[in-house]
């Protein structure tokens, strides 16, 4: 069964999962691919935004990290995925680059680094909104609106 949930989730097909899920009873967070990566990050890792969206919508543990400890908002930075991104900032997600230092990297290229070690996005729109996320374990924040 999880490996047919997997495969739904992996090609993005949202009414398959569905499907599955109305005659089976199943803990989501609880399913893991082979290499030990929760549906969230089989989402992002797709790039799926709306697969990601309905995970979330059903209930699934954003912060959830896989078997290197890399958390799905790890998983949308490296692959410059801002809407899957976006979706997790604004249910939560936090960033592990401790555990992922190669996100650190692809993480300047998207959001800039602006000289001062800090990583945040544009706040195009000025509304000042901030997302927590954790750099080396220490907290930081990231901003804005716009990717």
């Amino acid at each position: 069964m999880n490996d047919k949930i997997i495969k739904a989730v992996f090609e993005g097909k949202i009414g398959e999962l569905k499907s599955i899920l109305k005659t089976h009873n199943v803990d989501l967070d609880a399913v893991l691919n082979s290499v030990g990566s929760p549906l969230i990050h089989v989402a992002a890792a797709a790039g799926h935004t709306h697969m990601v969206l309905e995970l979330i919508e059903l209930g699934v543990n954003v912060n959830l990290e896989n078997a290197l400890g890399v958390t799905a908002l790890d998983i949308a930075y490296t692959n410059a995925y801002a809407y899957i991104a976006r979706a997790l900032l604004d249910n939560g997600g936090i960033a592990n680059l401790a555990n992922a230092p190669a996100q650190d990297i692809v993480f300047n290229n998207i959001a800039g680094n602006h000289g001062n070690g800090d990583h945040y996005w544009e706040d195009a729109d000025k509304m000042d909104e901030a997302h927590e996320y954790t750099c080396g374990g220490v907290a930081s924040f990231c901003g804005g609106e716009t990717f």
